[in-house]
């Protein structure tokens, strides 16, 4: 009887959501259980019960346990969430189970694609001819009508949402009105083909009337999804390459004349003269699904300056080759046509294009442009969002005025403006709004839901014991899903072929710290010994469900494939990924975790998480709270999108003892924060619009071809141009040069720049003084001060260090008082540290209550209301001042001041982070519900360890809430469980039990 794949992933849907239930009601793991009679109940509505229970045994997808003559069942998921609450390396290893909380399923519908490439292209082909000249000649008319047929079934079918993307772009794009469309949708959704498919439209269309020049940017956070991109943009190429040979036969169309040149920008583009012919491409593989469902995997070299040769290399009877138009040199110098059509960058890179003179090879017809994508755009936030936003308006108004330069036009045309993001906050589209001067009209998925398939992702927050590092369980859970990997692998016989499998994960961090140190641990010290650990967690019985010492998947199979094999694969288990490493390293590693058995874990910073595709991916493991709130969504939107992984994502958020990660455990509010999208923060950044300002003047200049007159590719003008006047040595000549060339021009300098800056207050004032300062700072470096002015300027700075020492005396005292009442507190306290900071944090919040209960900490917050700012202000200043010493030179003349300023802007540092820290405990201690039971706790924690340490006994270090424990340990000889028990019964009323005798024991 054959089961189909939608039943299998609705009945472990149906299971997961049973336990869940049963989990909520107690709260305890290892009562998750089902009987016989519930597991029928949920198979009844799929079929025949014992055909369905025992397909899902013997794939392992649910695991029988026998309890008190009893059989039960868990789901591999929450079998899998009980190991990891309670792992450890060896069955010697202490039985301990960790604090933890399984979150609510989170339900997201997959989209509903159902709208025919046939019913799309008519479309698509009507809003075409709508935007066209009338009398538009037939052969072109019909050569559109095909070559447009081809684009479209790219994809055989399209979901509601991709649909209105692709009708929508296509129509503004020829209109070219400038406005903003935001396209949100989940992850998975399908939001690269709604504006690929558009934007090959266009391009194609419009090289077919002959129009030339850049017509579309596509602009993306990371250099990993800049490559992704190409990737994808070469599949489709060979997709159509492939069908307009086999569907246009017309011998006037010449089809290497259609695909538009494609230019990758991104800081790792070569000069032509470190290219050569036959070496591989910067994507070196890539596979396409063709015509008759079988994937053909190419090979990518270059051929020349401008072009791509692709080779088919398996499977091995297929023969093709294909020459396309897609450069990584530098476009600017190739000359002549060779002008890009499509540009693949970041924004960074984009920045740079938009001043360098180099570059005005893309802006010599401002007309053609009909496009600029910002992917991934909720990437942006805090300065890169300020970054963003001038960016979007410098671009705009360039555009607008080499149009009027070069076209001489009224009526200015400007690029559509697009944004794709799997989560877009309202506030963030607002702030788009404002820099675009326009609504935008914004396209999501909640009209495209698929009402029948739906993911679930099923999240467990971990924290260890206070004698169990965090990163000791994120390795150990890693090791885990390797092991439960080629388990897998084993029984499906995918290790054979060497063929991907769907129980691969990602274990993600947020520094390279982290991750050198757990992909180390895990390579280098536990897959040595992965057959011992192996046979340590096997039982060749039915184990007990609340045994951790067995790992319900391990059999003799598997033991002796590792016993036998260990020292071939052992390195290829595990790999890690990171934005330096080399690119042809990771996309290979890329490569080979999509497709083949190993590795079965990636440990990997954020360059993972966006916009990758490996829908064989069951488990993300994230250590440690992700940095931005949107990243934990984005990460486990990777994990469970097709039917392979039965649309299930098992996500793991591990902690340490940090109160901060704790936080995630105890407070609901801030676990929600997982799945919620804050609003973006565009912070008052003075120093970033400047320095936009600073390069809006250069791109004024370089509309008026002024740059040219200077050597662009000289390091000093660039230095000048994009790092400003700091500490770069800028010659003399160039420095007048372009200080003249600002004075020349002025006024209409002051007129292009009201253009681009918004968000401040008195915009002329701001404008002209910050034009005044860029003209004051070139004069320095060709006019350079006397040795008087500078021992005047020695005197202001004088009376500056004497005001700051004033505030710094006042502060002082406050800090000072604060200071003692936590040294009177800890001096008279039993409680030594023993280097434990959770200790010490323990003391100072019980020292702030008792402060706060006194009036004492009154001005702290006084000075934190009053001062903050003019510390700010003052260290702010300080910089100034810095600068100022530095650009005139007369630093080695004043060093006695120049060093006396260094010091009192640390010290201010110092002070400002003292202030808030103790304002932020304070206002936690007010605000945090839990207050009184832990003050109760530690009281009860305080009184006992007084009587231990009065009868020799020690503890290992435990008092931080909300961990509501605290381990005690007595040296060897006859302990005093009398005095222990008594202090128990008379502290707290606990029962405890007596302790059995051995050489050291442990007490909970």
């Amino acid at each position: 009887m054959d089961i189909k794949k939608s039943d299998v992933v609705n009945v472990i849907h149906d299971l997961i959501k049973l336990e869940y239930k049963k989990y909520r009601k107690n709260k305890n793991i290892d009562k998750v259980l089902l009987d016989r009679d519930e597991i029928t109940n949920i198979l009844n509505k799929y079929g025949n019960v014992e055909v369905l229970l025992n397909k899902l045994l013997e794939e392992g997808l649910i695991v029988k346990y026998i309890v008190d003559g009893r059989e039960t069942y868990r789901s591999i998921y929450f079998d899998t969430i009980q190991d990891y609450v309670g792992i450890k390396e060896t069955k010697l290893g202490k039985p301990t189970v960790f604090e933890y909380k399984v979150l609510e399923p989170h339900m997201e519908h997959l989209p509903l694609i159902n709208i025919s490439c046939n019913e799309i292209y008519n479309e698509v082909l009507e809003t075409i001819l709508h935007n066209l000249p009338k009398d538009l000649d037939n052969k072109i008319y019909q050569a559109i009508q095909r070559i447009v047929y081809g684009i479209v079934c790219l994809r055989r079918k399209y979901s509601n949402m991709q649909r209105k993307s692709i009708l929508t772009l296509l129509d503004k794009m020829f209109k070219r009105a400038g406005e903003g469309i935001v396209i949100s949708a989940p992850t998975g959704w399908g939001k690269t083909e709604a504006f690929m498919i558009p934007i090959l439209i266009y391009t194609i269309v419009e090289r077919i009337l002959g129009v030339k020049g850049v017509k579309a940017i596509l602009i993306y956070p990371r250099k990993a999804l800049a490559s992704n991109q190409v990737k994808r943009l070469i599949e489709y190429y060979i997709k159509l390459y492939r069908w307009f040979r086999h569907n246009i036969k017309d011998s006037s169309i010449n089809i290497d004349d259609l695909l538009p040149l494609i230019a990758i920008r991104d800081g790792q583009s070569k000069s032509p003269s470190e290219y050569s012919r036959d070496s591989e491409f910067r994507v070196h593989t890539v596979k396409v699904l063709v015509e008759n469902e079988e994937y053909i995997r190419y090979k990518i070299l270059v051929n020349d300056y401008y072009s791509i040769k692709v080779e088919a290399i398996e499977p091995i009877n297929v023969l093709e080759s294909y020459v396309f138009p897609i450069t990584n040199v530098y476009f600017e110098l190739l000359g002549g046509d060779k002008v890009p059509d499509i540009i693949v960058t970041n924004l960074d890179t984009f920045n740079r294009m938009l001043a360098t003179p180099r570059f005005s090879v893309i802006w010599k017809r401002p007309d053609s442009i009909a496009c600029i994508v910002y992917d991934e755009a909720h990437v942006y936030d805090k300065s890169n969002l300020i970054h963003l936003v001038y960016i979007i308006r410098r671009t705009r108004t360039l555009l607008k005025e080499l149009e009027r330069k070069l076209l001489k036009r009224d009526v200015i045309s400007q690029p559509l403006m697009v944004f794709s993001s799997a989560t877009l906050h309202e506030e963030f589209k607002e702030i788009l709004e404002k820099a675009l001067d326009t609504k935008i009209h914004r396209i999501t998925h909640e009209d495209s839901k698929d009402p029948d398939r739906v993911k679930l992702e099923l999240v467990t927050i971990i924290a260890p014991r206070p004698n169990v590092a965090g990163q000791w369980i994120a390795q150990l859970i890693g090791l885990y899903n390797i092991v439960h990997s080629i388990s897998k692998a084993i029984k499906t016989k995918a290790i054979i072929e060497n063929k991907s499998i769907p129980y691969k994960a990602i274990l993600f961090v947020d520094s390279l710290h982290y991750l050198r140190s757990i992909k180390r641990f895990i390579s280098d010290i536990l897959l040595q010994r992965l057959d011992k650990i192996l046979i340590e967690h096997y039982s060749d019985k039915l184990v007990d469900p609340f045994d951790r010492d067995h790992w319900s998947f391990i059999d003799n199979e598997l033991i002796l494939y590792i016993e036998n094999n260990l020292n071939l694969i052992k390195d290829k288990l595990v790999k890690a990924h990171w934005a330096d490493l080399p690119q042809n390293i990771r996309e290979q590693i890329e490569e080979e975790f999509n497709e083949k058995t190993y590795p079965s874990l990636l440990v990997s910073t954020s360059t993972l998480e966006l916009g990758i595709d490996i829908p064989d991916l069951w488990s993300i493991i994230q250590f440690r709270p992700p940095i931005r709130s949107d990243s934990f969504i984005q990460r486990i939107g990777r994990a469970g999108r097709s039917d392979k992984t039965l649309r299930v994502a098992l996500g793991t958020l591990i902690l340490t003892n940090q109160p901060s990660d704790i936080s995630y455990l105890v407070d609901d509010r801030k676990s929600k924060e997982l799945f919620k999208i804050l609003p973006p923060k565009m912070p008052k950044n003075m120093t970033i619009i400047k320095q936009h300002l600073f390069l809006a003047i250069a791109d004024f200049l370089n509309i008026k071809g002024l740059l040219n007159m200077i050597d662009d590719r000289d390091k000093d003008i660039v230095n000048l141009i994009f790092y400003g006047l700091g500490n770069e040595k800028i010659d003399k000549k160039h420095a007048k040069k372009y200080a003249d060339m600002i004075n020349a021009f002025k006024s209409e300098i002051i007129d292009y720049i009201k253009q681009i800056v918004i968000d401040v207050e008195d915009k002329n004032k701001f404008i002209n003084d910050t034009i005044n300062q860029i003209l004051d700072d070139l004069r320095k470096i060709y006019n350079p001060s006397d040795i008087k002015e500078k021992l005047v300027r020695s005197e202001s700075i004088n009376k500056i260090v004497s005001e700051i020492k004033d505030l710094i005396k006042q502060t002082h005292e406050i800090s000072t008082r604060i200071q003692d009442i936590i040294d009177e507190i800890e001096e008279n306290s039993f409680i030594t540290r023993h280097g434990s900071s959770n200790v010490s944090d323990c003391v100072q919040m019980r020292l702030l209550k008792k402060a706060i209960s006194q009036g004492k900490i009154a001005d702290l917050q006084r000075i934190y209301d009053e001062y903050l700012d003019i510390l700010g202000e003052r260290i702010d200043r300080i910089e100034e001042v810095v600068e100022e010493l530095e650009n005139v030179g007369c630093k080695k003349v004043l060093d006695e001041i120049y060093s006396e300023l260094i010091n009192l802007k640390n010290k201010l540092k110092e002070l400002m982070f003292m202030i808030k820290r103790n304002v932020d405990l304070k206002d936690y201690i007010e605000s945090e519900s839990r207050l009184s039971e832990f003050l109760s706790i530690s009281d009860t924690l305080s009184s006992l360890l007084s009587v231990l340490t009065q009868n020799g006994m020690y503890y290992t270090g435990l008092m931080t809430q909300p961990l509501k424990h605290v381990e005690i340990t007595y040296r060897s000889g006859r302990p005093r469980h009398e005095s222990l028990l008594t202090a128990f019964s008379r502290i707290a009323s606990l029962s405890v039990d007596k302790p059995v005798e051995r050489g050291e024991e442990e007490v909970e």
